[in-house]
């Protein structure tokens, strides 16, 4: 028979015991389903937990529509995720609410109380799960890195003065660091991302230009431009191009592109609309006379001893100089590449004066004398083309364009070195017949 202190004793031991046990009942019921106080982003999932797709489904295309801040060196922007390449992973966001709920509702009793605990007070949270499409982020990377971009500017001299401008550092986008860093910051929930660029140096400093010897003339072509009337935006832009290439400069055994140099041919750039060769027809358009320098400095680049690693012929001749001399030049495609074979730097030096253009290529030396001739291997008859207009009157024929016969012809290039060595290069080029 019991005392009554006994029962007392043993309701006490029951009351111990039962507390515990209750408060293990209570964070392990739940054990398997979401949980409504689980955060997901910054709500709560609530009622939600009954059908949890379509709530997450709405979730996650909020979280595509928001915007990610990108930080670069000079800019900033916004952009969507959904813009970046990223895509809704539904199924990996519904197993992280399971696997916070089953966090407060199982396990070891002192960490499963405390995460039911922060349960309670509405600090357990999943981020939004999102998958990314590489070339998709890639891509839009790519498109930024090309508007973007800072190119170098080299140490520029003016030939005639000695006076040396400074460099300018570039920089460039790093697009498969930045694409981690991106990939990163949605991964962490966090709204903005600081992408990777490097700096890019200069190839001519200003102190590899002020020990430049620039005293003999390696190789040097002029031409003649009109200047008057129509002609006069023409002649502007001749000038214009020209001033941009004098005092470039080459160092030994690399290239130059002639786009590189003289920059895009546009309004905003400073060129003006003028008449140009454009597929076999003189149209209008801006930048037209670029050609013309192009083609003086490959005549002097090819007698100079330069090595031209990419020219292309015009549609037609031209009537400023003769075939096989000639290079066409279109921003940014179609361009004129030289390189210096020579173990010292070379110097560009451009001049216009009274509607004469004058290329000269300068060094210490002359280590080559270039010869250069052409044959013409075939002379192609052009086509009469008549189209009839109904405004023009009937006996009456307006001629639109005079029809030029299309030439295939053989360039020879000698070059005889100081040593006494020779070198002969031959290469075709072909000009169709233009329309009459």
């Amino acid at each position: 028979m019991r005392t009554a202190a006994q029962v007392a004793i043993g309701i006490a031991a029951v009351a111990l015991i039962g507390a515990p046990l209750g408060i293990w009942i209570a964070w392990t019921s739940g054990a398997g389903d979401p949980d409504p106080r689980v955060r997901v982003g910054k709500a709560a999932v609530g009622e939600a937990s009954r059908d949890l797709g379509p709530w997450l489904a709405r979730q996650t295309a909020a979280r595509l529509s928001s915007s990610l801040k990108l930080r670069w060196d000079g800019g900033s922007m916004e952009a969507s995720l959904e813009d970046l390449g990223f895509l809704p992973d539904v199924e990996a966001t519904r197993r992280a609410v399971l696997r916070a709920s089953a966090a407060a509702h199982r396990g070891d009793p002192i960490a499963g109380f405390r995460a039911w605990r922060d349960l309670r007070a509405g600090k357990v949270a999943v981020p939004v799960s999102l998958g990314v499409d590489p070339a998709v982020l890639v891509d839009w990377l790519a498109d930024l890195k090309a508007r973007t971009d800072v190119a170098p500017v080299d140490a520029r001299i003016d030939v005639a003065t000695g006076a040396v401008s400074d460099h300018r550092d570039g920089s460039a986008l790093e697009i498969w660091a930045s694409a981690a860093a991106i990939e990163e910051a949605v991964a962490a929930g966090r709204s903005d991302a600081d992408l990777s660029s490097a700096l890019v140096s200069p190839a001519v400093t200003a102190d590899t230009l002020r020990s430049v010897d620039r005293t003999v003339v390696l190789g040097s072509f002029e031409t003649t431009f009109p200047r008057s009337g129509r002609n006069a935006s023409r002649a502007f832009n001749v000038a214009l191009a020209a001033s941009r290439l004098d005092g470039a400069i080459i160092l030994p055994g690399k290239a130059m592109s002639f786009n590189a140099i003289v920059g895009e041919r546009s309004l905003e750039a400073g060129f003006q609309e003028a008449p140009e060769i454009f597929e076999g027809e003189m149209v209008e358009g801006v930048g037209g006379g670029t050609c013309q320098v192009a083609s003086t400095f490959h005549a002097a680049a090819l007698f100079a001893g330069l090595d031209v690693v990419e020219r292309y012929p015009h549609s037609r001749p031209s009537a400023y100089i003769r075939m096989g001399l000639d290079a066409t030049v279109s921003w940014p495609t179609v361009d004129l590449r030289v390189r210096n074979p020579f173990p010292f730097p070379v110097v560009v030096h451009a001049t216009t004066d009274k509607g004469r253009l004058r290329m000269e290529v300068l060094g210490p030396m002359k280590p080559v004398d270039v010869s250069f001739h052409t044959v013409v291997l075939e002379k192609i008859p052009f086509e009469e083309q008549i189209e009839e207009d109904e405004t023009v009157p009937v006996g009456v024929v307006y001629v639109v364009q005079y029809g030029l016969p299309g030439y295939t012809l053989k360039r020879i290039r000698t070059d005889l070195r100081s040593d006494g060595t020779e070198t002969v290069e031959k290469r075709t080029d072909t000009y169709p017949p233009t329309v009459h």
